[in-house]
């Protein structure tokens, strides 16, 4: 088994943004940042990990609201070495339908202090006999996020 870093597991679900600025950005400023400075398209994630993700996500919404809908509604956007990531704590967000749920991707079983709306644990997803992740759980949980129950059949 190939042993896997904080900083390599994020990398292989969310693509690493080659930006530079300087000093401190808001929260607001800093998703903007984000949005505008992507190196992969949002609706199509590039990283194998990344694209199994987002169709996940895509197939737990429309298990939520009962219909296919159209995935390039799905964004999925990279934070990483961004404003976003260094102050304010997310690698990375996804979007569908002007609802937004922000995560940060950990392999600490111990990290209790975050600022990301949901907290990816390696442990919730990785399978030692598989040379895949298995995001099916994880991406419930998004899905219920971007969704809530109150919208249903109607988002």
């Amino acid at each position: 088994m190939v042993y896997v870093t904080g900083r390599i597991l994020e990398e292989e679900i969310f693509c690493e943004l080659d930006v530079s600025w300087n000093g401190y950005m808001t929260y607001n400023k800093a998703m903007s940042f984000v949005r505008n400075h992507q190196n992969w398209n949002p609706t199509d994630p590039t990283t194998s990990a990344g694209g199994d993700l987002h169709a996940e996500v895509a197939l737990a919404i429309e298990n939520r609201i009962g219909r296919e809908i159209d995935w390039t509604e799905l964004g999925m956007y990279s934070a990483l070495h961004t404003p976003l990531d260094f102050f304010h704590g997310v690698d990375g967000f996804f979007v569908f339908r002007g609802s937004i749920v922000t995560v940060d991707v950990t392999k600490n079983p111990n990290k209790d202090h975050y600022k990301a709306d949901l907290v990816l644990q390696y442990s919730d997803f990785s399978r030692e006999d598989r040379d895949r992740y298995d995001f099916s759980v994880v991406a419930k949980e998004i899905a219920e996020m971007l969704v809530p129950i109150s919208m249903g059949a109607n988002a």
